[in-house]
């Protein structure tokens, strides 16, 4: 009788435990699997074949290299409501930058050459010395002849146009809400957007920049997070004409001065982008500063007072080394509006080994797959080198089915990219510590 009393509950509790198993596979797990084989089975499409999220520089030179080859069926998907045309940046593009915009599109080297600074005369370091000297070293730079100094914009709206030559009408391209998540399936990726809707592709590229949000997804973000190097870097374009003439610079030619400002290293170019423009830019190596701009790094342009933070970082430290010639550095901040210095952190992200989700559904590119430190000038060329091999193998390759398009890009890119991105950590850790760069170095030596 006892022995009922215990077994008699066990038994219930052994039933109930079986039903509740049975509900939860039927619910979730079975379910699961019969969508998953029904949806094989019934074979939808996918609404696009390549969906790129971000559109800045990679977004925008993938697909034209896609469009142009012929596959038209690519989608830009940008979280801003337009795509940028105005910015405060520039970019050094390398001979090999120029090469690689050439095979996504053969008229966009020239195009370029006519709008920035094709710079083939000296590179001009200045050293400004707290008892009021400064030496001047001129130096050929290695680049010189190879390259050109343009603004971020003159790229992004020639890659624009030229998309806008090859494409009927704007369906590429989808602004106003950007990329929340995504789902992999064995075949498609389902792409949620911030505003809810949801689209179907083929393939998922991670073009949006150093914090993608497709990033976040495929690596997880507690141990992804973005370096910081205790920088803060502003930076503005303002006409040539604005400046006294003794503080403009000469055409085609960058201006380089090592600064100390109270005690910070700092670094200040004053260079030629072509069009009768300048661009200047300032960093110093403060963690008290750096933390006071933005914890996240992100930063924007015209935030409220960043002149005046300047200049009072100026004026402090004229009253720390009196004699120290900051004239050229004060000029070229009194003649910029607050509203067009943009303001950010310097960081860079961990290399990694594998660039893509586990059925290779979804990748990255550019910034998003290696951002670097923006010493040595490499992440637009290096972004673009990335769009070049994908294209390639995507229009060799089945693009339904990308897995080995992407397996064969990834086995070409990240070795590469994660050296330069290796080079780049060792330039800004350099100027951090305030010493020359070492290609300069081995250079001038």
């Amino acid at each position: 009788m006892n022995i009922l009393k215990i077994l008699f509950p066990l038994t219930i509790y052994m039933f109930y435990r079986l039903e509740l198993f049975n509900y939860i596979y039927y619910q979730f797990i079975s379910r699961s699997c019969l969508n998953d084989v029904m949806t094989s089975s019934i074979q939808i499409e996918p609404q696009t074949s390549v969906l790129i999220s971000g559109g800045g520089l990679s977004g925008l030179a993938l697909a034209l290299a896609l469009k142009s080859s012929g596959i038209e069926d690519v989608l830009v998907v940008e979280r801003a409501k337009a795509l940028r045309s105005k910015s405060q940046g520039a970019v050094r593009l390398t001979g090999k930058g120029l090469e690689s915009l050439g095979t996504i599109y053969p008229s966009l080297p020239n195009t370029l050459l006519s709008i920035g600074a094709h710079r083939n005369t000296a590179f001009i370091r200045k050293e400004a010395l707290s008892n009021g000297t400064v030496t001047f070293d001129y130096m050929d730079d290695p680049h010189n002849g190879a390259g050109v100094a343009i603004a971020w914009a003159d790229i992004q709206n020639s890659l624009a146009n030229a998309i806008r030559e090859v494409s009927n009408d704007e369906s590429w391209l989808r602004c106003g809400s950007g990329i929340k998540s995504y789902k992999e399936k064995a075949d498609m990726v389902e792409v949620k957007l911030d505003d809810g809707s949801i689209i179907t592709t083929s393939l998922l590229v991670g073009g949006d920049g150093t914090f993608s949000t497709v990033r976040r997804q495929i690596k997880n973000p507690w141990f992804d997070k973005p370096r910081h190097y205790s920088q803060t870097n502003w930076n503005s374009i303002i006409s040539r004409n604005s400046l006294p003439e003794e503080y403009r610079v000469p055409e085609k030619t960058l201006i380089g001065i090592k600064y100390i400002l109270s005690g910070a290293y700092s670094t200040f170019f004053n260079s030629d982008i072509g069009k009768n423009r300048t661009f200047w830019q300032l960093r110093i190596t403060d963690e008290k500063i750096a933390k006071a701009v933005d914890s996240t790094g992100r930063g924007g342009p015209g935030l409220a007072g960043v002149k005046q933070r300047i200049l009072d970082i100026i004026e402090q430290a004229s009253e720390d080394t009196p004699a120290a010639n900051f004239g050229e550095l004060h000029a070229l901040v009194m003649a910029t509006d607050n509203n067009i210095i943009f303001e950010r952190r310097i960081l860079d992200r961990k290399p990694l080994k594998r660039w893509s989700s586990p059925r290779r559904r979804v990748v990255l590119m550019g910034d998003a797959a290696h951002a670097m430190h923006p010493a040595p000038g490499q992440g637009a060329n290096t972004a673009f080198a990335d769009v070049v091999s994908l294209a390639k193998f995507l229009k060799e390759g089945n693009i339904k089915n990308p897995a080995n398009c992407i397996k064969k890009y990834e086995e070409e890119r990240i070795i590469i990219a994660n050296k330069v991105q290796g080079r780049s950590r060792i330039w800004g850790i350099n100027q951090v510590a305030g010493k020359m760069p070492p290609i300069y170095q081995k250079y001038r030596n």
